[in-house]
């Protein structure tokens, strides 16, 4: 047996009193504790003897590049005589036998399961990109409960699979009988930190603040809206609770309470963060204080001069300390061959899983070792009924790539054959979740690769699938749908279609044809083609979505389809480009991309001019790669041949690229500063050459188009609609709404720029290469317009602020917001970046304020991203710098709090006269977290509008407050549901 000192075995004592569980010789959690320091006390067995071994597909990391890759290969942990396993590729938890390496039982999500679970007692616990975190019966893999993070079912693509908007992607960490998880890796969309209770699910907490904060970002100067991008293992130290970030830094939050306590990305430079952390003890000083230690080999990139590697020790995360013996992966282990991802000891044994899939099981008895080898992909069991119906659909469709739907999913077997004999990425829908565990218990294989098969319970109507999402619509049972209902299941069927031939297989009487061609028709659906085929209605989505155009490197793209607010479409990384690569081309729903060789043979060319006119170019460009702008899956040249008909020319590879791609008129300017001997300042293209005139919002009157727009290289460019610019990050700015600059966080965009309107969606490339920045989420995306009601915020900007004809006042929030009528609210405090200086005067001057997202609003009418903040405890509000005349006033309202009525109750005045008397928000609005507005019209303003609150019981409240002067048009209230996001 191996001897541990008595100063390590101290140290070690210490160490473990991090580990919360009655068994301290398990291995209950990812390394080990909630400090993630991989020590034990467990020994290795001596003599080391291999038992069995179970060969898995290998893991397939989520993203490209080690700062992200928190899934590299099996992370399992150990309780008793079980151990259990994260399975991604068949979105599910395993448990196996510790003697044999047996199954005992497995349970399955609707996604990939990416991180490890964590074993408390008898319960295991673990998220999945579902959007879920689960807790099972450790014995037997029950259900105990489950949590969804976001009450929406809205989904997206996310690295090439179906997954709700908010991943769990923030791994669970349990101390002191909580569970603390972090859901959304988008901040423009949320992010979400919880606390739970660990027997009963119940929220302690939930900081759902942590996605909207302004401030650095990864660049000297650089400042924007932006947030956690919660992707890797969460860690508890002492009270303070860690959240890993993405390729960033992570933030600390108070495990008490959910305040955010310290959050900022790196903005020293190039110098990259990455997921890995833990506790590592100062062992020259007490062992009870300890640091945050990263790994400098995980925090290591490719910049463009050469490598660069972050802070950290190097090599942490592939070590562990067992009985006071350090294991180093690289060193092997005997009996085990490739690369060893992680090494685990419990109970007396030794586990050690590799890069490639398998995993051993090492004791101190020699025995005759079991292997559990992998199996081939199954072809499904012949069905002529269904042979058939492929081979019908192969022929009337052509669809061979893509996605499919499945519709009225029974069996799975139509899903099943569909994914056998063609390319295409299946989803099948199933109406029972019996039915779904079923058919995953058929076709999702732990010893199989991944099938291209997922499936997801609901109806079509309940279940936010993303738009443009499907190239194939097929049925399995109409019953099982809602075909037969009316129009609302047609209409919703028919928006998922992918635009430029989408296809969607009916099977309905042909009496029925008609009657869906109109219900089309009167949605405004003029492109689509309606044929009738034996027994089948076949509805294609033909041609590009109206108000859509093309995009051909001419900097001009006045996409009508594309408008503010816009929520995330898909994101991946599947394809990179260099920062200073061209601009892609954008052509029949295809991006075609062309990146610069930076990589390869640097060309000697003497001096370079750093304004990158002169027309020489260091790196050659390489071939063309096709992405389908819609799902941003890679296409072959065959398949993006077929859909345009016919490629467009791009540059051979003798052209010799400029260093950096501008608009004319910025190269214009350039040479207009050369020929007076004047050089640009720094970053000389902070605001557009010609921003135009736009009428002002708060004052009516014509004024220059202003903007925020923080560092970034590549200018902004006007293209009709939008103007887009990397301002600290991808960034826009609508100019049909003057929207204020909305920041997309998490990624970077180009030194070109790299943010296109186009096809019907906001494109954003990855156009990260040769950066080493710490985004957090460093990935190409694409985004598509969503409804007035989403949660969106922007920094409109100074302006001018007097006299006022129309304007809101946003109490709590955490940013701007303007509405399609054209009000904007203003956030007071002003935190979210600059804004007009709206002059308010409250009592008390710092009251209570309050922020949630929108999302947790219930049924209610009115604008949810209003109602979802406010202040308690008012006294009174004023607002000065009106226009004096008559004006409509809006007051919004919530009860954020209490579930009773009369806890609170309180009376309104304005201009001081009563407007409402014993308002109790709960009983009017009909219960909590519902929005309410009171609008007054006709009111007599002097240049000030005065509130005033007199309390009954309880504190008073307000939301928020909009001031539009008559005749000015108003905005329709917008009644929402619980899923404000659809």
């Amino acid at each position: 047996m191996h001897r541990v000192s008595l100063y390590y075995a101290v140290t070690l004592l210490g160490l473990l009193s991090l580990v919360d569980t009655a068994a301290g010789e398990d291995w209950p959690t990812w390394r080990h504790d909630i400090g993630r320091t991989n020590i034990s006390v467990e020994q290795i067995p001596e003599p080391l003897c291999l038992q069995w071994k179970r060969q898995l597909p290998p893991v397939i990391p989520t993203f490209r590049k080690s700062r992200l890759q928190f899934d590299q290969g099996y992370e399992p942990i150990v309780l008793g005589d079980t151990m259990y396993v994260a399975l991604p590729h068949i979105d599910a938890v395993v448990a196996y036998e510790v003697e044999t390496g047996n199954e005992k039982w497995r349970f399955y999500t609707a996604g990939p399961v990416r991180l490890a679970p964590v074993g408390y007692r008898d319960k295991l616990y673990f998220g999945s990109d579902d959007g879920h975190l689960y807790c099972l019966r450790a014995t037997d893999g029950v259900l105990q409960w489950k949590f969804r993070a976001v009450p929406s079912k809205r989904k997206i693509l996310g690295n090439g699979r179906l997954i709700s908007v908010w991943p769990v992607r923030g791994g669970p960490v349990l101390a002191d009988d909580t569970v603390y998880f972090a859901a959304g890796v988008w901040p423009l969309e949320g992010v979400f930190v919880y606390a739970l209770d660990a027997r009963s699910g119940e929220v302690k907490w939930v900081n759902d603040r942590c996605g909207a904060l302004y401030g650095k970002q990864p660049h000297v100067g650089a400042e924007a809206l932006g947030g956690l991008s919660p992707q890797g293992y969460l860690l508890v130290h002492g009270d303070k609770l860690l959240v890993p970030c993405g390729a960033a830094r992570p933030a600390t939050f108070d495990r008490q309470s959910g305040e955010l306590l310290d959050f900022t990305l790196p903005s020293e430079g190039s110098f990259p963060g990455g997921w890995f952390m833990q506790l590592a003890p100062e062992l020259a000083r007490d062992i009870r204080r300890g640091k945050i230690e990263f790994d400098s080999v995980i925090n290591r990139d490719l910049h463009e001069g050469g490598s660069r590697e972050g802070k950290g020790v190097a090599g942490s995360r592939t070590q562990v300390r067992l009985g006071g013996t350090l294991l180093k992966y690289a060193d092997g282990v005997q009996g085990v061959d490739g690369d060893i991802h992680s090494i685990v000891a419990a109970n007396g044994r030794l586990f050690v899983t590799t890069r490639d899939g398998t995993i051993y099981c090492f004791g101190d008895t020699e025995v005759s070792p079991i292997v559990h080898t992998v199996q081939a992909v199954r072809k499904p069991n012949v069905d002529k009924r269904l042979a058939s119906t492929i081979a019908q659909l192969r022929t009337l469709t052509g669809v061979r790539d893509g996605y499919a739907l499945v519709l009225g999913t029974r069996d799975g077997w139509l899903a099943e054959h569909l994914a056998a004999d063609t390319n295409l990425n299946v989803i099948a829908l199933a109406s029972a979740e019996s039915d779904a565990d079923a058919i995953r218990r058929r076709i999702l294989e732990p010893s199989m690769p991944a099938s291209r098969v997922s499936i997801v319970t609901g109806r079509l109507e309940e279940v936010v699938f993303p738009p443009y999402l499907a190239d194939l619509i097929v049925i399995e049972d109409s019953d099982a749908t809602g075909l037969n209902t009316g129009a609302e299941f047609l209409l919703t069927l028919y928006d998922r279609l992918k635009p430029y031939g989408g296809l969607a297989c009916l099977a309905v009487a042909p009496t029925r044809d008609h009657e869906i061609q109109a219900w089309l028709r009167e949605a405004g659906h003029g492109e689509a083609q309606v044929e009738r085929n034996g027994d089948l209605l076949l509805v294609r989505r033909a041609g590009a979505l109206p108000g859509a155009v093309d995009y051909t490197n001419d900097w001009k793209a006045p996409d009508a389809r594309v408008r503010a607010p816009l929520g995330i479409l898909w994101f991946a990384d599947s394809v990179a480009s260099f920062k200073r690569a061209p601009q892609p081309m954008i052509v029949g729903g295809v991006m075609i991309s062309q990146d610069k060789d930076w990589q390869g043979k640097v060309e000697k060319m003497g001096h370079v001019n750093h304004l990158h006119r002169d027309g020489t170019g260091r790196f050659r460009l390489l071939k063309e790669t096709f992405t389908d702008v819609y799902t941003g899956r890679v296409m072959s040249y065959d398949e993006a041949e077929s859909r345009l008909e016919q490629i467009p020319n791009t540059p051979s590879a003798e052209f010799r690229p400029p260093y950096q791609f501008r608009p004319p008129y910025v190269e214009a300017h350039l040479q207009e500063l050369e020929s007076r001997g004047e050089k640009p300042q720094s970053y000389p293209f902070r605001r557009q050459a010609d921003k135009g005139q736009m009428m002002s919002p708060l004052t009516g009157l014509m004024e220059p188009r202003c903007y925020v727009k923080s560092y970034g290289c590549d200018g902004g460019v006007d293209y009709g609609h939008l103007i887009t610019m990397r301002s600290a990050t991808p960034a826009f700015y609508d100019k049909r709404i003057e929207s204020g600059t909305v920041n997309i966080a998490g990624p970077r965009s180009g030194c070109t720029n790299s943010i296109i309107p186009a096809n019907g969606v906001l494109n954003v490339p990855y156009f990260y290469d040769g950066c080493t920045c710490s985004y957090p989420l460093p990935t190409g995306a694409a985004l598509v317009s969503m409804p007035q009601n989403f949660e969106q915020w922007t920094a409109w900007g100074t302006g001018t602020a007097k006299p006022i004809v129309r304007v809101g006042v946003n109490l709590g929030a955490p940013g701007d917001r303007m509405t399609h009528s054209g009000t904007l609210f203003v956030d007071h405090p002003s935190v979210g970046g600059p804004s007009p200086a709206i002059k308010i005067q409250m009592q008390p001057a710092e009251p209570d304020y309050f922020y949630h997202h929108s999302l947790f609003m219930q049924l209610g009418k009115g604008w949810p991203w209003v109602c979802a903040s406010g202040v308690q405890g008012l006294e009174s509000l004023r607002v000065s710098d009106l226009q004096p005349g008559t004006f409509t006033v809006r007051l919004y309202f919530v009860e954020p709090q209490y579930t009773v009525a009369g806890a609170r109750v309180f009376d309104v005045s304005l201009q001081g006269e009563p407007v409402l008397s014993n308002l109790d928000i709960f009983v009017e609005a009909q219960g909590k977290m519902k929005c309410m507005v009171k609008e007054i019209t006709g009111v007599q303003l002097d240049g000030n509008c005065t509130l005033t609150f007199t309390t009954h019981q309880g504190q008073s409240l307000l939301s928020g407050i909009e001031l539009v002067s008559t005749g000015l048009p108003l905005d329709p209230l917008p009644k929402h549901g619980s899923d404000t996001s659809k």
